[in-house]
């Protein structure tokens, strides 16, 4: 959870590497506001199971707050490699205008 301190819009970006095993399955994530999904990036699974999401840029309130959800949909349990030395999990968000 990213809570912003300034009014303005904003960029989020995540990364997660999936462990996998094959490239079986669809990978979907979800980017809620305040606990409303906004918007959605749906991948085929990839046999390196690496995935760079940007979103678009989201008006936010001082106080509002981003959430990620990120599941494998199709195919078998994948789990993220949260801790990958090369390629460590992340969730970032950063104030492109104040308005």
């Amino acid at each position: 959870r990213l809570t912003v301190p300034v009014k303005g819009l904003y960029a989020t970006s995540a990364y997660v590497a999936w462990r996998s095993d094959g490239n079986l399955g669809e990978r979907i994530f979800f980017l809620y506001k305040n606990g409303q999904d906004v918007f959605r990036h749906r991948y085929r699974a990839q046999f390196l199971g690496e995935q760079v999401i940007s979103f678009p840029l989201i008006e936010m309130n001082i106080g509002d707050f981003f959430q990620l959800v990120a599941l494998q949909a199709t195919g078998s349990d994948k789990y993220v490699e949260p801790f990958a030395i090369s390629n460590p999990l992340y969730f970032s968000t950063h104030l492109v205008q104040p308005t």
